[in-house]
């Protein structure tokens, strides 16, 4: 697999056992000899600066991603090759996730176990599919590996989530574990809930015959659509894609000027769906740049929001005719809004 980037979760303690440090220092220098550019949670102290110190004391690139918060009472390294703000810890997550090919999970507290099996998760329902590498320094992570084989053992995992993630004990040991890992991909959907036999039908009752009830009414299908979806996440991008591609042609883009790239080449999309806040310019922007080339296509957006927005934002959405999703949407609301557009509308 290519390698360009490899995101680290680990902790920020100076008062766990030295051999932490030392693993996340030695871990750093490998990468960064190797060519491996690094996106971890951007501070400065324990594991995560000794990690930062190591890579860049051999010249690598090191990208932190730090909530607003942190940077303001200090808590960031000072001396990154690259450091993004973000506003919390859950956008914090999702830019490391999603700027990395692998993960590697060094021992920490519990901000890094909730990533670690926030990845785990994802990796799960198809949503993330790169290599999970587990360093298990001083045998720290035993109790949660055998945790994670009771869950298999308990049945409420496949046995194949297990293929899931590699366990290393040393810095040294990660770069072969990432190459060896085992190809993952979306048909880990198919058995993403763990299923047992089926259960031996029960005896037979008095057959009672239950009310009628209202069917609800259901509308005819709507034709097939081009889809184009702008979003920085490749969760959303992935989730979507999944949800629609069986219907529609979907097109993505990760930054604006991508998808008005797209537009200045000639390509048209019945439904655009473009988170408001891009990396690039905001969705205010991006929409005022459509109406300015292709009027037409700025009546077929639909805005994606997450979280809190400007009150700026708030205000453009109140005036637009289009319709906005706040995420994390049900997937079944947004079938449905796709079909919605699609359908002709009476005349």
């Amino acid at each position: 697999m290519s390698l360009s980037r490899v995101c680290v979760y680990c902790a920020s303690s100076e008062e766990s056992d030295p051999e932490y440090r030392r693993c996340a220092f030695r871990l750093g220098e490998i990468l960064a000899e190797a060519g491996v550019g690094i996106v971890y949670g951007g501070g400065g102290l324990g594991s995560m600066g000794a990690l930062a110190e190591g890579a860049l004391g051999r010249g690598g690139h090191v990208l932190g991603i730090v909530p607003r918060f942190m940077w303001e009472l200090e808590w960031s390294h000072t001396g990154l090759s690259e450091l993004r703000l973000v506003e919390d810890m859950r956008e914090r997550k999702h830019a490391m996730l999603t700027s990395a090919d692998a993960v590697v999970a060094l021992p920490g507290g519990c901000g890094t176990l909730e990533e670690l099996l926030e990845a785990m998760t994802l990796k799960r329902l198809g949503l993330y599919l790169g290599p999970i590498v587990i360093v298990n320094v001083r045998g720290f992570f035993d109790p949660l590996v055998a945790l994670l084989e009771r869950a298999v053992a308990e049945r409420f995992m496949d046995p194949r989530h297990a293929r899931m993630w590699t366990v290393v004990d040393r810095a040294d040991d990660v770069l072969p574990a990432i190459a060896a890992a085992p190809t993952w991909s979306t048909a880990a959907r198919d058995f993403a809930v763990a299923k047992g036999a089926a259960r031996a039908p029960a005896e037979p009752q008095a057959a009672v015959a239950p009310p009628a009830q209202p069917q609800p009414a259901v509308a005819p299908p709507a034709g097939r659509g081009r889809i184009l979806v702008i979003d920085d996440e490749e969760m959303i991008i992935h989730a979507m894609q999944a949800a629609l591609q069986r219907e529609h042609e979907v097109a993505t883009a990760m930054k604006a000027r991508e998808a008005l790239a797209r537009f200045a080449a000639g390509e048209r999309f019945d439904v655009i769906f473009c988170d408001m806040m891009m990396p690039d310019m905001s969705g205010i922007e991006f929409h005022a740049e459509l109406q300015g080339r292709v009027p037409e296509q700025a009546d077929k957006v639909v805005f994606m929001t997450g979280g809190a927005f400007t009150q700026r934002a708030r205000e453009f959405l109140a005036t637009v005719p289009n319709l906005h999703l706040e995420k994390p949407f049900d997937l079944r609301q947004l079938l449905a809004l796709v079909r919605g557009r699609l359908r002709p509308q009476p005349v």
